[in-house]
């Protein structure tokens, strides 16, 4: 696992007990602006983690209030798949796997859905669900644009409803995704400048 960038302001209180030899560490992590295996964009973190350490045995675990994650371009790179997000959730580390769960709103507040996923640090390889919860777009509100940049000017004033399963899997430098989308009664302008509006789209699309 690779991480480059400005690490988060870390307080921290430490407890070492000799005749155990265990050791206890509790803080809390505050901004910070980081890339992770040239990948994932981390930044504006607020959470708290617990780490504890004996002579057999390692655990750690962190409650974040707060994480701002967005798609990390690299070299040719011009056009994010997946804009920013908010994150807030748990993850626990055992025995060099991070376990994770967490949910996504969109910078302006609307809700996304909610996730579970691991994480494995030796070579740095893990995968993560997100379930998308029933999505309302709405004009003035919710758009598709708002999830994907790819569809600004292709789908725009959209109405109607959305959910799915959005996976993620990386390993390296290299992220790979799918989704399962199902649209629900979906308007939109365009797409065309031929085609001045869609009306009433029903079905499902699957993304590899």
């Amino acid at each position: 696992t690779k991480a480059r960038g400005r690490p988060p302001v870390t307080r921290f209180d430490a407890v070492y007990r000799p005749a155990r030899k265990e050791t206890t560490i509790t803080g809390g992590l505050a901004n910070g602006d980081m890339i992770l295996n040239e990948a994932l964009g981390m930044a504006g973190v607020i959470g708290d983690f617990r780490f504890d350490l004996d002579a057999d045995d390692m655990r750690a675990e962190a409650s974040l209030d707060r994480l701002r994650l967005s798609q990390h371009l690299g070299a040719g790179q011009t056009l994010a798949m997946i804009a920013p997000v908010l994150a807030s959730g748990e993850v626990v580390l055992e025995e060099n796997e991070a376990a994770f769960s967490y949910v996504l709103t969109t910078p302006e507040g609307y809700r996304l859905g909610r996730g579970t996923g691991v994480h494995h640090m030796k070579d740095a390889s893990g995968e993560t669900l997100l379930t998308l919860e029933k999505l309302t777009f709405s004009p003035g509100g919710l758009q598709p644009n708002k999830i994907s940049p790819a569809l600004k000017g292709i789908v725009t004033d959209a109405d109607g409803a959305m959910d799915g399963t959005v996976r993620f899997a990386w390993g390296g430098t290299e992220l790979q995704s799918g989704a399962d989308l199902a649209f629900n009664e979906i308007s939109f302008a365009g797409p065309t400048q031929a085609v001045t509006r869609t009306n009433g789209v029903s079905g499902s699309v699957q993304l590899t």
